[in-house]
């Protein structure tokens, strides 16, 4: 949201993400909150601007920001991990529960994960990877239908493979996963990623733990390779959805912000321009300030009519 009066951009949105399958959903909830605050530029009077002060340097450095600035500033997960849809059933108080049917069916399974997670529904945005011809299309087809499509956008997992850096048609699907994992790695440690977390302190309590693979020195290669496919294969649904919203932040909300700020900056500029003209009036060195209106009064032309008798001359 764009507001013109205090010279402010905010942005701010609840994004949630899932990678469907048939018994595990990674799913993973951001919160996007973005404030770019320009009112410091309003007032654009020095003759020699510090640079910091300086709104197109201030530009510039918002385009340099790196994929993991962008993440680490303006995203808060709240929510990331694999939810095992028939372990919810299953495991459901069947007492307290406000659903009615309790079997293995696929309906069932989607309901009892709306009902566990309400943050689908209120959510602004919701993103979905859309399953391949031939794979489950069940999750994605029932989710569509039991919430609102509006909010609903399916990102092809070719969209994502490209995104990370992998070619179409890699036919290796573990170097595809380990290529995900290894990017979302940047911002999480591998224990936050492997345990997942259900709220922030949760989260930011995860990620304070250091790695230990210093203390393990003594670890061979093929061990090492060995927890790493293990790794790999535990987190990659969760690192789908992650993932899923770093895209959406910078293909499309972040380009936006930078449009948005680019146009408030060229505004200001503008505005100070055609506000105030400083000029040296005579012989006395004080500067006075007018609006330029006033200033450009005295150069405008005005004809003056004849009188009238020497038009009947």
């Amino acid at each position: 949201m764009l507001e013109q009066e205090c010279y402010v951009i905010r942005i701010k949105k609840i994004i949630v993400a899932i990678d469907p399958g048939i018994i595990r959903v990674g799913f993973a909830v951001g919160e996007i909150d973005i404030e770019i605050d320009l009112s410091r530029f309003h007032s654009l009077e020095k003759k020699n601007e510090e640079k910091e002060d300086n709104p197109w340097s201030f530009y510039n450095n918002l385009i340099g920001l790196s994929e993991t600035q962008l993440v680490k500033r303006y995203v808060q997960w709240h929510v990331s991990g694999q939810i095992n849809l028939v372990e919810l059933v299953s495991t459901c108080n069947r007492e307290k529960c406000q659903l009615q049917y309790h079997s293995n069916e696929m309906v069932d399974r989607v309901n009892h994960f709306l009902q566990a997670f309400p943050i689908l529904q209120s959510c602004d945005l919701l993103l979905i990877e859309r399953q391949q011809p031939g794979a489950c299309t069940d999750v994605q087809n029932l989710l569509m239908n039991l919430l609102d499509r509006k909010k609903i956008q399916f990102i092809a997992a070719n969209t994502r493979n490209k995104e990370i850096g992998s070619i179409l048609g890699v036919t290796d699907r573990m170097a595809r996963k380990k290529l995900t994992v290894t990017r979302v790695l940047k911002w999480f440690n591998a224990k936050a990623l492997e345990k997942g977390f259900w709220n922030v302190q949760e989260w930011i309590a995860l990620c304070s733990f250091k790695e230990e693979e210093e203390k393990n020195k003594d670890v061979t290669k093929e061990q090492k390779e060995i927890v790493s496919q293990k790794l790999i294969d535990d987190t990659h649904d969760a690192a789908d959805a992650i993932f899923m919203i770093v895209m959406k932040l910078k293909q499309e909300i972040w380009p936006s912000v930078l449009k948005q700020t680019q146009m408030m900056i060229r505004t200001l500029s503008s505005q100070q321009r055609q506000k105030r003209v400083l000029y040296m009036n005579g012989d006395d060195q004080t500067d006075q300030t007018v609006h330029i209106e006033d200033f450009l009064e005295e150069f405008r032309f005005q004809p003056q009519l004849k009188k009238s008798k020497d038009i009947i001359k």
